[in-house]
């Protein structure tokens, strides 16, 4: 597993990733998300493989969630609006609160 702040990558995708670069051309610019070279592993997956990596992934899901979150709560505490808050995420001052502020 690589991790760092709010990444957290398993080594197979880490060599997927390498396979990937490895095969594609470096054309000296990035474009658009859309142009880019897409990762999809599951393509030489059977179901069976693609239903075993649900829970790795869900795992994973989880982790940069709670990252996620301590990442809004420091900002927080450093004085960030929730105004703030949502621009960064591009979304609304009212989701960001409502899916962070641990508030029922």
């Amino acid at each position: 597993m690589i991790a760092g702040p709010g990444i957290y990558i398993c080594n197979q995708c880490v060599a997927i990733c390498g396979e990937t670069l490895a095969k594609t051309p470096d054309t000296g610019t990035e474009g658009p998300f859309e142009e880019r070279p897409q990762i999809r592993p599951w393509d030489d997956m059977s179901l069976e493989e693609m239903l075993a990596h649900l829970p790795q992934i869900a795992a994973v899901s989880a982790q940069v969630e709670g990252s996620l979150k301590a990442w809004v709560h420091q900002a927080r505490g450093r004085g960030a609006s929730w105004t703030r808050i949502g621009d960064a995420l591009a979304m609304k001052r009212q989701s960001a609160w409502e899916r962070f502020s641990d508030e029922d």
